[in-house]
C-alpha cells in the first residue's frame, strides 16, 4: 500500500489534498512484480505515481529510494512537484544533495544519468526502490547497470522498481 501523503491546498486554503489513486495508478502501485512500468500520453499521471510509489518505504530509517531522469533540467520538474506533497509528511529537503529525508530517516533521492558514462557514478550504491522517469530517454546498459544498484541487505525492504515512459 503506498502513503497517503496530505499537503496544505494553498489555491484553496481549505485542509490537506490527499492523494487518491486513479484505478490505473492503483493497479501499478499493486502490482507484485520486480519491475513494472507505467506506460501513456502525457498528463496521465505516470510521474505522481512515481512520487508516490518512492514514500511506501519512508517510515523504515535505512530506507533509500532514488527517482532518475536522463538530464538534470528534466529532473527539475519532477522535484518541483515534490515540493508540492512531500512536506506536508515532515519531510525535509536538501536542495545540495538533491534528498528527501523523511522524520524516520528514510531517503527519496533525485538523480539524474545524462552519458553513457555517468552510470558509473552510483557504482555500489544501495537502493531498495529504483524508479526511472521517461525510460525511454536512457540507454539499455544505463537501465542495466543503474539495476544492478537496486537491491536491498535490510530483510523488511524488498528491492523493486519502476518506470513511466509515453509510447
Amino acid at each position: 500500500m503506498v502513503a497517503v501523503l496530505d499537503r496544505p491546498n494553498a489555491a484553496t486554503s481549505q485542509g490537506p489534498t490527499v492523494y487518491r489513486p486513479q484505478p490505473r495508478q492503483e493497479g501499478w502501485h499493486a502490482c507484485p512484480a520486480y519491475e513494472a512500468g507505467f506506460g501513456g500520453a502525457k498528463f496521465g499521471g505516470k510521474s505522481l505515481a512515481l512520487l508516490m510509489e518512492a514514500t511506501r518505504y519512508t517510515w523504515h530509517p535505512q530506507y533509500r529510494g532514488v527517482i532518475f531522469r536522463r538530464t538534470y533540467p528534466r529532473l527539475t520538474e519532477l522535484m518541483d512537484r515534490a515540493h508540492q506533497w512531500y512536506p506536508g509528511t515532515g519531510a525535509k529537503w536538501n536542495g545540495d544533495t538533491h534528498t528527501w529525508t523523511f522524520p524516520s530517516g528514510g531517503k527519496v533521492l533525485f538523480r539524474h544519468c545524462t552519458s553513457e558514462e555517468s552510470k558509473r557514478d552510483y557504482q555500489g550504491h544501495e537502493y531498495q526502490f529504483m524508479a526511472f522517469d521517461q525510460l525511454e530517454e536512457f540507454t539499455q546498459t544505463q537501465y542495466t547497470y543503474l539495476l544492478a544498484q537496486n537491491r536491498s541487505g535490510v530483510p523488511e525492504l524488498e528491492a523493486y522498481t519502476r518506470s513511466s515512459f509515453n509510447p
